[in-house]
């Protein structure tokens, strides 16, 4: 072998050795992260509505000042639009809630 096929080689070694090492770092931020997203199941204003839900908050029909404010309790604080696009996700086709509407207010209950 020449040198320069010697030199190109011997970088190419350098290159596979850095990307392993690379990767090894990567799969275990993964793995950090799944568990830390584990852990923190119920983040943002659709993880505090899971949270109310899981709770049995809307065994009774809640509207949506109610619902902040029992956020807030928890250390959810979100603002009004923020909260109404959750319970809008969650009270889509398979979503965990129901809105019904009474005196032109809208009103979230349990999906039976």
């Amino acid at each position: 072998m020449d040198s320069e096929t010697k030199n190109i080689i011997d970088q190419l070694r350098a290159l596979e050795e850095r990307v392993s090492v690379l990767e090894r770092q990567t799969r275990g931020n993964i793995s950090r992260r799944v568990v830390a997203e584990k852990k923190d199941k119920y983040t943002g204003p659709t993880g505090g509505i899971k949270f109310l839900v899981n709770k049995r908050f809307f065994k009774e029909k809640r509207d949506l000042g109610m619902v902040r404010k029992e956020l807030q309790k928890n250390n959810y604080h979100y603002s009004r639009q923020s909260v109404d696009a959750a319970l809008k996700r969650l009270t889509r086709q398979n979503g965990p809630l129901v809105v019904l509407k009474e005196k032109g207010r809208k009103q979230y209950v349990e999906r039976k």
